[in-house]
């Protein structure tokens, strides 16, 4: 059953807003001892219809954890949506690893039934500092296993405290906005391997049965990626990328946390 009145709720969380991103929800900090260890990192594509490898580098335990660009030179980028490798994506065929699909292959849409991938990529970084893993508990927003994601990463939440809130029926929010919902908790780990996927518009995916976003080609995004990466989803689906639509509204850390009451 909803509140009476949730005026003074959303002004105290409009308020709050920019403190909460600053903040950023108690991300851990990087841990000492992963300072001075050089932790080996691949940057990979997969582009027109092959694998593109993008060489190799070291991380050096740096807090931006960015990918190494073609040249193998340390890429300064980094802050990136995407899924944990091993999650498993609703696609044609049934629920496949994520790092598995290839372009072309059709995966399972909200919106628009089976699409095909236009573009994947993956990145190893140091799983602490701002990169660090956000884990969904098994069954917390349908999800049929424990779900892995970057901290940027947005999942789609549909309850009343949307229409409620906001008077929309869905929205989507950051993994790291929902922090201490039902135990949706950081999980730092030595190191985690992200994975990317895009396609010819922003959709709706199923990620272990729950659903979440592809990768939105929109600025915050794809200044994230290193810029042969950039070139190359301008080149699969157009040089208007970073203006495409988001699938649903989205909401601020601050904000998020109305839907986590």
């Amino acid at each position: 059953m909803a509140p009476s009145s949730s005026a003074s709720d959303v002004a105290k969380a409009v308020a709050a807003d920019k403190e909460a991103e600053k903040a950023e929800k108690g991300v851990p900090a990087q841990a000492d001892e992963d300072h001075g260890n050089d932790k080996t990192h691949t940057y990979q594509g997969v582009g027109v219809g092959h694998d593109l490898a993008r060489g190799e580098g070291h991380d050096k335990g740096d807090d931006n954890c960015g990918a190494d660009d073609p040249q193998g030179k340390p890429h300064p980028k980094g802050k990136f949506p995407c899924f944990a490798a091993g999650t498993l994506l609703q696609t044609a065929g049934g629920f496949v690893p994520i790092e598995q699909l290839r372009q072309g292959d059709l995966v399972q849409t909200m919106d628009d039934g089976l699409q095909p991938v236009a573009w994947i990529g993956q990145n190893t970084v140091a799983g602490r500092g701002p990169m660090t893993p956000v884990k969904i508990p098994k069954g917390v927003i349908g999800n049929q296993r424990d779900l892995i994601v970057s901290p940027q990463h947005r999942m789609l939440i549909s309850d009343w405290r949307c229409q409620y809130y906001f008077g929309e029926p869905q929205l989507f929010s950051s993994a790291k906005g929902l922090i201490g919902r039902s135990g949706i908790e950081w999980a730092p780990m030595q190191s985690v391997t992200y994975v990317h996927l895009a396609f010819e518009r922003h959709q709706v995916i199923f990620a272990e049965g729950a659903p979440s976003e592809s990768l939105h080609t929109g600025p915050e995004a794809m200044s994230g990626l290193p810029d042969w990466a950039q070139q190359e989803l301008e080149q699969i689906l157009g040089c208007g990328i970073r203006a495409r639509h988001l699938a649903r509204p989205t909401i601020s850390i601050g904000l998020s946390d109305l839907l986590a009451a």
